[in-house]
């Protein structure tokens, strides 16, 4: 409660200080759609962890970019894209792709060493030992 209400506090001294500053507030300068970027890509990047900011980054600077870039995504798509990454990561992964990708790259290497070290099939080349116990 106390964290809420200091960041609330904080939040209402810069946009005070904002408005000093300009004279004047419109909403049309805060768009509501880079809010909710943001906010996305940091759910997608993890909120606990540096690298998780470092993800977020990449994730709302390159991306965008990479996509329009490569495929004409305009941007409404991309929201939605963003949108379905954060449901897939909250239903998945909730610390995010920072906190997911090394439990994956853990549990894919455990499956390549079992892979690897599985022993080859036993051929049978019809030499079974007789009922007794001794070869014939």
């Amino acid at each position: 409660l106390w964290a809420m209400a200091l960041a609330s506090f904080v939040t209402g001294v810069a946009g005070a200080l904002l408005a000093g500053g300009d004279r004047y507030l419109y909403s049309i300068d805060f768009p509501i759609q880079n809010s909710i970027t943001l906010l996305a890509v940091v759910l997608m990047g993890g909120v606990f962890s540096l690298a998780g900011a470092v993800i977020a980054a990449f994730l709302q600077s390159f991306l965008p970019a990479m996509l329009y870039q490569l495929w004409s995504v305009p941007y409404d798509w991309l929201l939605i894209l963003f949108g379905l990454g954060v449901m897939q990561v909250l239903a998945t992964a909730p610390g995010g792709i920072a906190d997911q990708f090394p439990k994956d790259m853990k549990r894919l290497y455990r499956l390549i060493r079992r892979l690897v070290s599985r022993p080859a099939p036993a051929s049978s080349s019809g030499t079974a030992p007789a009922k007794g116990g001794e070869a014939a």
